[in-house]
């Protein structure tokens, strides 16, 4: 999505038309956008070239350019009546999504599909330091943003002096507006699955590393090791393993020694499966974090469990709350913790492997 110069502003440019109901008023002029947009003639010429070849806008010589609102007098594009929500992840420079952010992406868009609002998934391309002109320019109504850099804030913070901004699956940190879950509470509630099944050895697989760092993650196993502490005491020793780790070569070591029970995230649910195949653990009862793992191809490893990590409320409410804040100024807005929930997904026994 990093759009060349002349396309986001072909992107402006179009929006500005769909807001624009007057055909006998000229739009700023092509020395006006340079000066707003800091690009060459040269790039706003080349954008303004395609939408007239496209019949969107109408030159008049010696007047300017106007919009052909016959063209798009019944399209559903004509944006007047609908909210337009900007939708930005992590710093907002994000091109590239992997099957967890493509998986909250399209549920995200299947909750405005509900609404009178459209989305832009958006990639900023600008310099550091511009992300607040270039979110501008795109005149959004509201923003969310999926898990949004520390380095955000500050721009997060202006921007919210004239739109809604909802944060959406950070760790929860009091955000004034923000739609998330408990990270910790959650961790304990996996954990307590394990434990009311009499099983006293589960290996964590999937903690932080130095090479990924995660609040979220960070707080879901602070949550695992508490429940653990309070069950059996401090003393009792739980195996955590990083997401970087060679996970065949602890289940071949003596450390994986009587181990009833595998706790996984998602993201690595793959090669857990494919690291016990073989082993005296292939039959352990597993647990994953969300309903975004992947089956590796030519094995067979079902979960006897999930952790509705990331409940459809989380985004149904999000996107509720943002539109009712584009509607209404006095709506309160405010940090919403959603209730997570183990899933069963097959009969799971505490049976000890030795």
């Amino acid at each position: 999505m990093n759009l060349p110069k002349y396309e986001k502003l072909r992107q402006y440019v179009l929006d500005m038309i769909f807001r624009h109901n007057d055909s006998d008023t000229p739009i700023m002029s092509e020395r006006e956008m340079c000066r707003t947009f800091g690009v060459t003639r040269t790039t706003v010429h080349q954008a303004i070239k395609t939408l007239i070849q496209e019949e969107v806008l109408i030159p008049r010589q010696g007047s300017g350019l106007y919009v052909n609102t016959q063209a798009y007098r019944n399209s559903f594009t004509r944006f007047n009546d609908v909210h337009k929500i900007l939708f930005l992840a992590s710093r907002g420079h994000a091109s590239f999504f992997d099957s967890w952010y493509s998986n909250v992406i399209s549920k995200v868009c299947g909750e405005i599909s509900r609404t009178n609002s459209c989305i832009n998934l958006c990639s900023l391309t600008g310099e550091p330091g511009s992300e607040f002109e270039e979110i501008m320019m795109y005149r959004p109504d509201a923003i969310l943003w999926l898990r949004p850099d520390e380095q955000c804030r500050a721009v997060i913070e202006k921007i919210r002096e004239s739109l809604p901004v909802c944060s959406l699956l950070n760790a929860p940190e009091k955000d004034r507006f923000a739609v998330t879950v408990d990270f910790f509470k959650s961790g304990i509630i996996a954990a307590e699955w394990y434990i009311g099944r009499g099983m006293k050895k589960v290996v964590y697989i999937g903690a932080s590393s130095r090479y990924f760092k995660s609040r979220e993650i960070d707080l879901f196993l602070d949550g695992w090791k508490s429940a653990w502490r309070k069950k059996y005491g401090p003393s009792h020793k739980i195996p955590v393993l990083r997401q970087d780790e060679d996970f065949r070569s602890f289940f071949n070591s003596k450390r994986a020694a009587g181990l009833d029970g595998i706790f996984c995230h998602s993201h690595v649910f793959g090669a857990v499966a494919a690291d016990i195949r073989g082993t005296p653990f292939e039959t352990c009862p597993i647990m994953v974090d969300s309903d975004n793992y992947r089956q590796p191809a030519n094995i067979s490893c079902t979960p006897a469990a999930e952790i509705v990590l990331y409940p459809g409320t989380v985004f149904s409410v999000a996107v509720e709350n943002l539109i009712k804040s584009v509607e209404n100024d006095s709506f309160k807005q405010e940090e919403i913790l959603v209730e997570t929930k183990i899933k069963e997904l097959t009969e799971a026994k505490g049976t000890k492997n030795e």
